[in-house]
C-alpha cells in the first residue's frame, strides 16, 4: 500500500472531496473513490473470514481500519503496528 501511495486513505490524511461540485460529479471525488476501494481491496484480501463478517457493512479504507483498530484493541498495539506493517508490504497480486 506504501509503494502505491494507498496508505493515506487510512490513516485518515486524504479526506474524500465533496461528491458535487456546483451541482456536478466532481471528478475529484472520482478518483478519490477509485483509489480509496482498491486500498479496501487490499485491506479485504489481507483479512480471515471470520474477520471479514465483522467489516462487511464499511464503505471506506479509513472505515474498515477504524473498526479494525477497535476491534482488536483489547491486544497489544505491537499487534496493530503488524497488521499496519503487512498493509505496507502488500503486493497488488497478493491474496
Amino acid at each position: 500500500m506504501y509503494s502505491q501511495d494507498l496508505l493515506r486513505y487510512v490513516d485518515n490524511l486524504c479526506t474524500p472531496p465533496h461528491v458535487k461540485l456546483n451541482n456536478e460529479i466532481n471528478l475529484e471525488y472520482i478518483k478519490w473513490k477509485r483509489s480509496d476501494q482498491l486500498a479496501l481491496s487490499w485491506i479485504l484480501s489481507t483479512i480471515s473470514e471470520s474477520i471479514l463478517t465483522q467489516i462487511i457493512f464499511y464503505d471506506t479504507a479509513r472505515e474498515v481500519w477504524v473498526a479494525l483498530a477497535n476491534s482488536h484493541a483489547s491486544h497489544s498495539n505491537i499487534h496493530i503496528l503488524q497488521l499496519k506493517r503487512d498493509l505496507q508490504n502488500a503486493k497488488k497480486n497478493d491474496k
